[in-house]
């Protein structure tokens, strides 16, 4: 029996059939795909899309390593959010907002991710006319931007998914040579490197081009060594302290930690006062970092300013010019509320595999749920942690999905004995587990 996993391509041998995703094709070594490629060619193996259940059109592997349609002209056979269809791209555009190409979309297949993005400006623009206005006055509509929140939270789920494969791989390794598998997931500080690591495939549309997010980096000996007060660097720190509010100042101060392949580094920014509101409020903000209940990181976009001190000597301030904060696990996953979190800890400490998924789905209502679990012979595994307003239409999804199991856990849920229920042996087979 087939299932429908939309980004997915089944691998069908005479005995036996796999899926596997696009996504996770292109993290394949050479020699994986150079065994596959030639199963293919051999005819002990056949790639077919698995974007619907009735769909048998052929896919081939090219020489250079990538999954094609192999009868082109039949990509209007693919579901919409397929990316081997032609309309993905419009697709993706409508769903997702600010994304400009997908990885089966760039030019190059390297699988490189580009965001419709706007630096934030140096300073606050005195009239809001200009950024509100829906066009451009000439009927052409604005290019839609990725809000700097989805940017890095879709960064932070692309990394985890890069750790996911990273962890199926070695499964697999230790399992040909007949070892048990040896694994465990990244702490905070180990991920922290791996997200500016995914930065490297991420690119950014500015001013119509498209610009490597690494490039922007915060990386120390630039900062240090940088005379250009209007150029910005990408920040991602864990927040250690917040200084006690002091609404007479123009700026307020938070002390953070940067990791770096070198070492960890602590620092200060300071932050506008109305900024500083708008992140973390004034009352007890000192608590913040104590009373929030997971890890608190700072990310956007710094400049550096230098001012002369009493003794003639130069030194500098990180400045904020615009961030967000986002609430992350030990293990450094962003979740968006309590029972996300609860979730996530609770299948990383039962070492679970499982995958965030950053692009809205389309047979799951156009939304983005917290986790998927693949599972063998099987339909995926969907868990979602709705806010309460949204938990009765999602779980609505659910009903005669073709794609998903779908479990929605409301708030109150001991999650716990939930994940025990569903992932007891004989109910869920996870495949790396």
């Amino acid at each position: 029996m087939s299932f429908i996993k939309i980004g997915y391509f089944r691998v069908v041998y005479n005995d036996r059939e796999n899926y596997v995703s696009y996504e996770e094709f292109r993290s394949f070594d050479e020699d994986t795909r150079t065994r596959l490629c030639e199963s293919v060619r051999n005819g002990n193996a056949a790639l077919f899309c698995a974007c619907k259940a009735e769909n048998i059109n052929p896919l081939t592997i090219t020489s250079l390593g990538f999954v094609r349609v192999a009868n082109n002209g039949r990509q209007e056979d693919h579901a919409e959010s397929c990316p081997k269809s032609e309309s993905y791209a419009g697709w993706a555009a409508s769903v997702k907002k600010g994304v400009s190409q997908l990885a089966a979309m760039t030019a190059d297949d390297e699988g490189r991710l580009c965001f419709n993005f706007s630096l934030p400006p140096l300073y606050p623009s005195k009239s809001s006319a200009a950024s509100s206005s829906p066009g451009t006055g000439l009927g052409i509509p604005r290019e839609k931007k990725i809000p700097l929140s989805d940017l890095v939270t879709c960064i932070n789920k692309i990394a985890w998914l890069h750790q996911t494969y990273s962890i199926k791989k070695k499964i697999a390794v230790a399992r040909k040579e007949g070892r048990d598998p040896e694994w465990d997931y990244k702490d905070f500080k180990e991920f922290g490197r791996l997200f500016f690591a995914t930065c490297k495939d991420i690119y950014i549309r500015i001013s119509g081009q498209s610009v490597p997010l690494y490039s922007l980096c915060y990386r120390k000996n630039v900062f240090d060594s940088c005379q250009n007060s209007a150029m910005q660097f990408f920040i991602y720190v864990r927040i250690l302290k917040i200084k006690p509010f002091n609404a007479g100042r123009k700026y307020q101060y938070v002390t953070v930690e940067i990791a770096t392949p070198a070492g960890d580094t602590k620092a200060a920014v300071r932050i506008l006062t109305k900024d500083f509101v708008s992140l973390f409020g004034q009352e007890n903000c000192e608590d913040f970092v104590d009373d929030c209940g997971g890890i608190p990181v700072l990310a956007g976009f710094v400049r550096k300013v230098s001012y002369l001190q009493d003794d003639g000597r130069y030194d500098s301030w990180m400045t904020l010019v615009r961030g967000v904060v986002i609430m992350v696990t030990e293990n450094g996953l962003s979740y968006e509320n309590e029972n996300a979190g609860n979730l996530i800890r609770e299948l990383c400490r039962q070492k679970v595999i499982f995958q965030c998924p950053y692009m809205p789905l389309e047979n799951f209502g156009s939304e983005i749920p917290t986790v998927l679990i693949d599972r063998f012979r099987d339909k995926t595994l969907l868990l979602d942690c709705p806010s309460p307003d949204k938990a009765d239409a999602h779980a609505g999804y659910g009903n005669g999905n073709e794609e998903f199991d779908v479990m929605v856990i409301r708030d109150g849920t001991d999650i716990t004995a939930a994940m025990h229920q569903v992932l007891s042996p004989g109910k869920t087979k996870n495949m790396y587990t």
